[in-house]
């Protein structure tokens, strides 16, 4: 189990002396607190690092990602996408997070799906044993033509769990 300052995941202090504690080895983090000032940017760091952590302590990561590209959607015009994932159902129950990012059809904006942007609730989606559901809300941002092309894919989904 992967802490920080002998918590799970507390806060990391400014004064740049952080410990990142892994099955009771604690690992001293100057560098790592310096550029990191806060739980969700450590969780982040972790996830990333967190094999390369473990793989040098000769153990497995707890968390792990699968990113799928959510492929082709003309959100203007479709308003549900279901996209398959490969997770089993023991790693199904497992799941601590799931993200969802689209890009416009210029690829030069990045959205969260679920955003609350402007006066109106977006999308969202959710996951099941099988698939992952988008959804798009009518009159959201992305109802409109700069949503609508099928010629790249349209961004990516990110599941963070745990492996059989």
């Amino acid at each position: 189990m992967c802490q920080c300052n002998n918590q799970n995941c507390g806060c990391v202090p400014e004064d740049y002396t952080s410990q990142i504690v892994y099955d009771g080895i604690k690992f001293t983090c100057p560098e790592l607190a310096s550029i990191v000032p806060n739980c969700t940017k450590l969780d982040i760091l972790l996830q990333i690092f967190g094999e390369q952590i473990c793989s040098l302590l000769g153990t497995q990561s707890p968390v792990n990602t699968l990113v799928l590209p959510i492929g082709a959607w003309d959100m203007d015009n479709n308003a549900i996408l279901v996209v398959p994932h490969t997770l089993s159902a023991t790693e199904f129950a497992t799941i601590s997070n799931v993200q969802v990012l689209v890009d416009n059809d210029a690829q030069d904006t990045k959205r969260p799906l679920n955003t609350n942007e402007g006066s109106a609730f977006n999308g969202t989606f959710n996951i099941d044993a099988n698939n992952v559901n988008l959804e798009v809300f009518a009159g959201g941002i992305f109802d409109a033509a700069t949503y609508s092309s099928v010629a790249n894919n349209r961004g990516y989904i990110v599941i963070n769990y745990t492996k059989d």
